[in-house]
C-alpha cells in the first residue's frame, strides 16, 4: 500500500448535524459570558490606548491559534474528538498530562469564579429590594445550596434547558451592558493612564491582573476541538470550522470592545469590577433583570464546568466497580456474551489474544503507553493507516471479525469494506479495538472516499458492567440512529447486552450538535454519565457535594470577582489557547521562514504577558485579603 499524506482537508463522510452557523453559535456562546463584565474594568485599568490595544492583540492572536488547532483535528488517520485526545496523539503522554492538567485548574477555577459572580448578582439584586439579608457571605451560601441540588442531576444531557438557560441569560445581561453603555458613554470619561489614585506598586499590578482578565475573555480554546467534532463531513471540518472561527471570534471581539469601551466611557475611574454595578442612574427595573439573568447564568454555567469534573471523578470510582463486579461475574460463571473475562468489549480471539488474558489499557492520560505522538505531515508524508481486522461491529451485520480476519492483504480489506457499502456512506461504520498514540481503546471507524481508515477518537466504553444498565435518553438517540441504519427499533437498542450498546453508539457517535466540555484525565474505558451509566446515588451525593461544598467556602474567603478572573486567564490561557495548539500545529506542519519565526515570537510574547498577568493577579489577591473581614 502506497504511503499517503495526510492532510487537514481530507474528510470521512459522517452523519453529524453540525454546520458552520451552529459552530459559530457554540463559539460566540462560549466567548461571552462573565468575562465581559470584567472587561470595562480591565481597559479602565489599562487606560483608553493600552486597553483597546491588548484586547486587539489577543482577539489576533487567539483567532490565529484557533485557526491552527482546527487544523490539527485530523491528522494521520484520526479525528481527536477531545483537546486531550489531540494533544496526546500528536505531543505524547506528558503532554497530555499538563493539557489535563491545565484544563482541570481551569474548570475548577470556573467554578470558584461563577460562584463569586453569583453571590455578587444576588447580592446586588438584594440591595436593590432591599432586602436585609445581603452580605456577600450569605448569598454565596444560597448559591452554593442551589449548587447542591443541582449538581444531584444525573448529566446535562438529560436536562438541556439549563444550556439554554444559560445562553439566553448570557445574551440579556450582555446586551444590557452593551446598551446600558451606550446610552451613558456621552459621559466622555476615562483617561489615557487609566484608573488612578493607586500606588505606583499597586497601579502597576493592577495593570498585570487586567491583562489576565483579558486573557480569560478569549480562553474558549478547550472547547473548539469538541464543537468542531459536532459538524457535518463534507465538506472537511477544518474548512467549516475555519469559517465558523473567523465569525463567531471576530464577532466576540465586537462584542468586547463595544462593552469594554463603552462602559469605561460612561464610568469612567469609577468603574466596578463587575460593570453592571455602575449602572446605577439606569431603571432599577433593568438592573434587577440584568443581575437576575446573571445570576441564573452563573446557576447553568457551573453545571456545565462542573459536570466535566464530576464524571473524571465518578469514572475511576466506576472502573473500580465494574472490575470487580466482573471479579464475581467471572467466579460465578456468568460472564456475558461478547465480553472477555477483564470487562472488555469484543471476544477475547476477535482481538488476537487469550481468553482470559488482561488487556493493558490506559484509563487516562496519565498512564504510560506503548508509543508516542506521532510526527510531521506537511515536512514528510505520513503513511497511511490500514483497516484494522479487529472490527466490532460492521453495519448491517456485512460481515463478522473473523471473516474480516481472513483477510490477508490491505487491498482485500478496503475492497471487501467497499462491497459492504462503507465507502462514503454517512455513519460510522463500526468501531475497532487497537493500541496506538491514544493507547489502548475503542474507537468508531469509516472510509473516506480515498480510502483511508478514519478513526474517531470520541469515547466508547470497552470496560462495561456485567449485566449492562438502564438507557437513558441519549441511549434513545443511538437507537434512533440505530433503526435509520439496520432497521432495529429503539427498544431493542435499549434491551440489548453492553457490546451491542458500544456498537450502537459507534454508529451514532455525533450525531447530535452539542459539544461536551472535557477535563482529559476521566477514565474513557467505562461508560461515562453522557450514557446513563451513573454511581449510586449516595456515591454521587458525597462526591459532588463534597465539591460544591468546598467551592462555595473558598468563595467566601476570597470573594474577589476581578482577581479571580484574572488568575483564571493568567494561569490557563497560554498554555491552553497558545502553546499546545502551536505546538501541535508545528509538529504536524513543520513550518519554516516567517511563519516559524512568527509562531515562536507570539508563543514569547504571550507567555511573558501571561507570566506578568500571574503575578499580577497573586499580588492581588494577597493586598485585598490583607484588608478583608470574614462574615462582614
Amino acid at each position: 500500500m502506497e504511503p499517503k499524506q495526510v492532510t487537514a482537508m481530507e474528510y470521512a463522510p459522517n452523519d453529524k448535524t453540525g454546520t458552520m452557523w451552529t459552530a459559530t453559535m457554540h463559539i460566540f456562546c462560549a466567548a461571552c459570558g462573565a468575562g465581559v463584565l470584567g472587561l470595562p474594568y480591565a481597559v479602565g485599568m489599562l487606560g483608553w490606548v493600552a486597553g483597546p490595544l491588548l484586547l486587539t492583540i489577543f482577539f489576533l492572536v487567539a483567532r490565529w491559534t484557533s485557526i491552527l488547532l482546527s487544523e490539527v483535528y485530523f491528522v494521520n488517520g484520526i479525528e481527536s474528538a477531545r483537546y486531550h485526545h489531540a494533544v496526546r496523539h500528536l505531543l505524547g503522554r506528558v503532554g497530555s498530562i499538563w493539557a489535563s492538567i491545565f484544563q482541570i485548574t481551569n474548570l475548577v477555577l470556573l467554578c470558584l469564579a461563577y460562584t463569586i459572580t453569583g453571590a455578587d448578582a444576588m447580592r446586588s439584586t438584594a440591595l436593590l429590594v432591599n432586602s436585609g439579608f445581603n452580605r456577600q457571605w450569605q448569598m454565596a451560601v444560597v448559591f452554593g445550596g442551589i449548587e447542591l441540588v443541582l449538581s444531584q442531576l444525573p448529566n446535562l444531557e438529560e436536562v438541556w434547558w439549563v444550556s439554554a438557560l444559560g445562553t439566553a441569560t448570557s445574551l440579556l445581561y450582555c446586551t444590557i451592558a452593551l446598551v446600558l453603555g451606550c446610552i451613558y458613554a456621552d459621559a466622555n470619561q476615562g483617561s489615557v493612564a487609566g484608573i488612578g489614585g493607586l500606588s505606583p506598586a499597586n497601579k502597576a499590578f493592577g495593570v498585570l491582573n487586567a491583562m489576565g482578565s483579558v486573557g480569560f475573555a478569549y480562553g474558549f480554546s478547550p472547547v473548539l476541538l469538541e464543537i468542531q467534532d459536532t459538524l457535518k463531513q463534507p465538506p472537511a471540518a477544518a474548512k467549516t470550522m475555519r469559517g465558523a472561527i473567523n465569525i463567531g471570534v471576530t464577532v466576540a471581539f465586537c462584542f468586547y470592545l463595544s462593552v469594554s469601551v463603552t462602559g469605561y466611557s460612561a464610568l469612567g475611574d469609577s468603574v466596578p469590577t463587575l460593570v453592571l454595578s455602575g449602572y446605577t442612574d439606569a431603571p432599577e427595573w433593568v438592573n434587577i433583570v440584568a443581575f437576575l439573568a446573571i445570576a441564573a447564568h452563573m446557576c447553568s454555567a457551573y453545571q456545565v464546568f462542573a459536570q466535566p469534573i464530576f464524571d473524571t471523578i465518578e469514572s475511576h470510582v466506576k472502573a473500580w466497580r465494574i472490575r470487580r463486579e466482573q471479579q464475581v461475574a467471572l467466579a460465578l460463571g456468568k460472564v456475558p456474551a461478547g465480553t472477555s473475562a477483564n470487562g472488555q468489549l469484543g471476544t477475547a480471539a476477535s482481538h488476537g489474544r487469550p481468553a482470559g488474558q488482561r488487556v493493558s489499557m490506559q484509563p487516562s492520560p496519565f498512564d504510560a503507553i506503548p508509543e508516542e505522538g506521532s510526527g510531521a505531515v506537511g515536512g514528510e508524508a505520513k503513511e497511511g493507516l490500514e483497516l484494522p481486522t479487529s472490527l466490532l461491529a460492521p453495519p448491517n451485520g456485512a460481515f463478522s471479525p473473523d471473516e474480516t480476519a481472513q483477510k490477508d492483504g490491505a487491498d482485500d480489506k478496503a475492497a471487501a469494506v467497499a462491497e459492504a457499502g462503507w465507502i462514503g456512506t454517512r455513519h460510522s461504520a463500526g468501531a475497532v479495538m487497537e493500541d496506538g498514540p491514544l493507547g489502548s481503546r475503542a474507537m468508531s471507524l469509516r472510509l473516506s472516499a480515498g480510502g483511508l481508515a478514519v478513526r474517531n477518537s470520541c469515547p466508547i466504553p470497552d470496560l462495561v458492567p456485567p449485566s449492562g444498565w438502564e438507557k437513558r435518553p441519549f441511549e434513545r438517540r443511538w437507537a434512533s440512529h440505530s433503526e435509520r441504519s439496520s432497521g432495529s427499533g429503539a427498544a431493542a437498542a435499549r434491551a440489548a447486552p453492553p457490546i451491542l450498546a458500544a456498537k450502537s453508539m459507534a454508529a451514532a457517535l455525533g450525531s447530535r450538535a452539542m459539544y461536551f466540555v472535557d477535563t482529559g484525565a476521566a477514565n474513557e474505558h467505562v461508560p461515562l454519565n453522557e450514557t446513563g451509566y451513573l454511581l449510586p446515588l449516595w456515591q454521587r451525593l458525597v462526591i459532588r457535594s463534597a465539591f460544591v461544598v468546598l467551592l462555595t467556602f473558598i468563595a467566601i474567603c476570597m470573594p474577589f470577582f476581578n482577581v479571580v478572573v484574572g488568575l483564571v486567564g493568567s494561569l490557563c490561557f497560554w498554555p491552553l489557547s497558545i502553546a499546545f495548539p502551536s505546538l501541535m500545529w508545528y509538529k504536524v506542519y513543520r513550518p519554516t521562514g516567517w511563519t516559524r519565526r512568527t509562531l515562536v515570537v507570539v508563543n514569547a510574547f504571550m507567555l511573558l504577558v501571561c507570566l506578568g498577568a500571574v503575578v499580577g493577579s497573586v499580588q492581588s489577591l494577597i493586598n485585598q485579603w490583607s484588608s478583608f473581614v470574614f462574615f462582614a
